[in-house]
């Protein structure tokens, strides 16, 4: 009988990201009577955060585009009255007049309501000279994974592996390859924690429910100094916040694995869970084919609006698979997954000064158990 365990991966993260530097060079650099905007953007059909949306003022070449969590803020306004246009691709824009004061902080929340915008044709020319060579961030949403053309079913690396730069081993691997990079060359976050081999089946699918993922955005070459420790990508996960608005949910079931996903308001916040769980077991034994594997992950997540200017969440997610062969000569026991949560704090200290709060653990636990007859 030989056993064997093995654990990594057993982190406790604490990080605060502060904007200040940013917002004081922006306040010492106003002028001493301007007014100031801000606020967040939201949809109207189900109150989640529209992440980086556009709010401009017309007339005049100040704006602002919204960061993860709908926040934006625009500073150093002249007094005098103003039409705010806020607009975000697959929502109708709206427009508000505003009239400010000297020296007024204005706060001006929106909900835009989805809708299909019909474009005028854009042609766009440049000489070589005049493109920029900085790196890009490519950014999926939940409806552009749960569209993306699947084999078996919707997956977040699959979708991934059809950006530009990104590439696999084959079409039996959800591996990463960015760039030339190998798959543990790239850091994979879930609501801002380490996730460590987030894939099942041996790396055939990953660990996301893209029904639960509201974001994903690679980030190829390029990214911040706080993201070290990996060479090749960034890979930014978040979980969604939970309809505001109603309850919903969406049942899902492909020839491997079904999913349910539900999520509604409560009090001064929403909620979401989501799980998936796999039939490959009962599959292969109606095949005749002896394969005693199986896997299973959850997605949770709870929002709570403490006040206005105060905003709370916590996340989990388990995921893990088990492989029990017990044939004649050997007794093979393998079960191995990953266990993470966050608690994030987001708090506006003035319309200037964002913050953002995340402590949180993630763990990855593999246990094997051999027996030889």
């Amino acid at each position: 009988m030989l056993r064997s365990r093995a654990r990594t991966g057993g982190r406790v993260y604490l990080s605060v990201a502060f904007l200040a530097s940013l917002a004081l060079l922006v306040l010492t650099a106003s002028p001493a009577l301007a007014a100031t905007i801000s606020g967040f953007v939201r949809g109207a059909n189900n109150g989640e955060a529209l992440t980086y949306a556009t709010v401009t003022l017309a007339g005049n070449a100040r704006g602002a585009m919204t960061n993860q969590k709908g926040y934006y803020v625009i500073t150093g306004i002249p007094e005098g009255t103003y039409s705010v246009i806020i607009s975000y691709i697959g929502y109708l824009p709206t427009t508000r007049s505003v009239t400010l004061s000297s020296e007024q902080e204005l706060t001006l929340t929106v909900e835009l309501a989805p809708g299909r915008l019909q474009l005028e044709t854009v042609e766009v020319t440049a000489e070589a000279s005049e493109l920029q060579e900085t790196p890009g961030t490519l950014t999926m949403k939940t409806p552009q994974l749960t569209a993306m053309p699947a084999a078996v079913e919707a997956d977040l690396f699959r979708a991934v592996q059809a950006l530009p730069g990104v590439s696999t081993l084959s079409d039996f691997s959800a591996g990463l390859y960015v760039r030339g990079g190998s798959p543990d060359q790239n850091l994979i976050l879930l609501d801002d924690i380490d996730v460590y081999n987030p894939s099942h089946l041996f790396g055939f699918f990953s660990t996301f429910n893209v029904d639960a993922v509201k974001t994903g955005e690679l980030q190829k070459a390029g990214f911040p100094a706080r993201y070290g420790g990996r060479l090749s990508s960034l890979l930014d996960v978040h979980n969604r916040d939970g309809n505001r608005k109603h309850f919903a949910g969406t049942i899902r079931s492909s020839i491997i694995a079904s999913s349910a996903t539900m999520e509604g308001p409560w009090r001064k916040g929403s909620w979401m869970v989501s799980g998936r769980h796999t039939y490959i077991e009962p599959l292969a034994r109606a095949a005749k084919i002896d394969l005693p594997y199986k896997f299973y992950d959850v997605h949770g997540r709870v929002n709570y609006d403490v006040a206005d200017n105060d905003r709370t969440s916590l996340s989990y997610y388990t995921g893990h698979d088990n492989l029990a062969w017990d044939k004649p000569g050997l007794n093979l026991a393998l079960d191995w997954g990953n266990d993470t949560w966050s608690a994030q704090w987001t708090h506006i200290f003035t319309q200037r000064l964002f913050s953002h709060f995340v402590l949180g653990h993630s763990s990855f636990d593999s246990r094997a158990t051999f027996a030889f007859q």
